[in-house]
């Protein structure tokens, strides 16, 4: 048995690793084998299936069901303990939108940024994927791979509301995102991945590479949008922080430097001990992430720590008066 301080771990060391016996899968999956039985017989049943409305569109929700989401936990713990390559950020201890930012400070100079964003990623992330990768890279046999397969997706492709699914994604996808690395390296371009969003950097981040990479992308039945191009002297959106090139800094975004200004003014009304304690608290959070934000270019005692620190004392005022 693998102590935890061993993680992350070889893919070749994953319990996953070779899995070919449906009593082991049982065990690892922490499941009773009519358990088992049972999610693979219900299939698209074990989801709650809803509408939301994000950015004015509605989007629909697969979100598994008890039993299926302890799976997915455990599916998730298993794979987020394999040691993933230097460029993915998202799905990874201590690492973040923040540090996928950040990997694209201290670029050459003329270096110019390229960000494409994967259509409907989950949506279209295929089980066929999701099985090669349990074949081909754990090395799992056929009947466990196509058994994980189905409870890992819904309809044939991974759950928009899945703690599996940001993970498993990359995994399914690997190949195309290793290939893709590669033709950027080759190039002297800096890539970073988190979720569905790639980055890439240099002074050859060109239209000339990006249809390489959206064609790339294209061959795995994926579509490839939301391009956006920076040139050297402009500001870079790169997973909400703003990058500037010149002076090497890291910048909140306007949009939120609004929101925590809304609250700032919202604190001035006359409101109750309640109300300003609720308020204060969203403040402390939004200048504490702030000050993540900008501390790797402005440093640790940075405007947002001062103002987050002096929210938070006075919270701690409030609380005592309070009681």
């Amino acid at each position: 048995m693998l102590k935890k301080n061993n993680f992350p771990y070889k893919i070749s060391c994953s319990p996953l690793y070779k899995l070919s016996s449906k009593s082991k899968l049982c065990k690892l999956l922490k499941l009773k084998q009519s358990e088992l039985s049972f999610l693979l017989s219900k299939s698209d049943k074990n989801y709650k299936v809803f509408e939301i409305n994000q950015s004015g569109k509605s989007r629909q929700v697969q979100e598994p069901k008890e039993l299926l989401d302890k799976v997915h936990k455990r599916l998730h713990k298993l794979l987020s303990r394999i040691k993933k390559p230097h460029y993915i950020h998202s799905a990874t201890k201590k690492l973040s939108y923040l540090s996928n930012s950040h990997a694209h400070l201290h670029t050459e100079p003329n270096s110019k940024t390229i960000t494409v964003d994967i259509k409907s990623f989950f949506q279209n992330a295929s089980i066929k994927y999701v099985r090669l990768f349990l074949i081909h890279q754990l090395g799992c046999s056929h009947d466990i791979a196509r058994k994980i397969a189905k409870l890992a997706t819904y309809n044939g492709h991974l759950p928009t509301g899945s703690s599996l699914s940001p993970v498993l994604s990359f995994y399914a996808y690997k190949p195309m995102f290793d290939e893709i690395v590669k033709l950027a390296h080759d190039h002297g371009i800096i890539t970073t991945l988190y979720v569905d969003d790639l980055t890439f950097s240099g002074t050859k981040a060109n239209e000339v590479f990006l249809k390489r990479v959206r064609n790339k992308i294209s061959d795995y039945g994926l579509t490839s949008h939301k391009i956006r191009r920076f040139s050297a002297n402009q500001h870079r959106h790169i997973t909400g922080v703003i990058i500037d090139q010149k002076s090497n800094t890291a910048y909140l975004p306007h949009k939120r430097h609004r929101k925590i200004s809304l609250i700032r003014t919202k604190l001035q009304q006359n409101l109750s001990t309640k109300e300003t304690l609720n308020l204060s608290r969203k403040l402390a959070g939004r200048l504490f992430e702030a000050h993540q934000v900008v501390k790797a270019t402005q440093g640790e005692n940075n405007k947002f720590y001062r103002e987050g620190i002096n929210i938070r004392n006075r919270i701690r005022r409030l609380e005592l008066n309070k009681s």
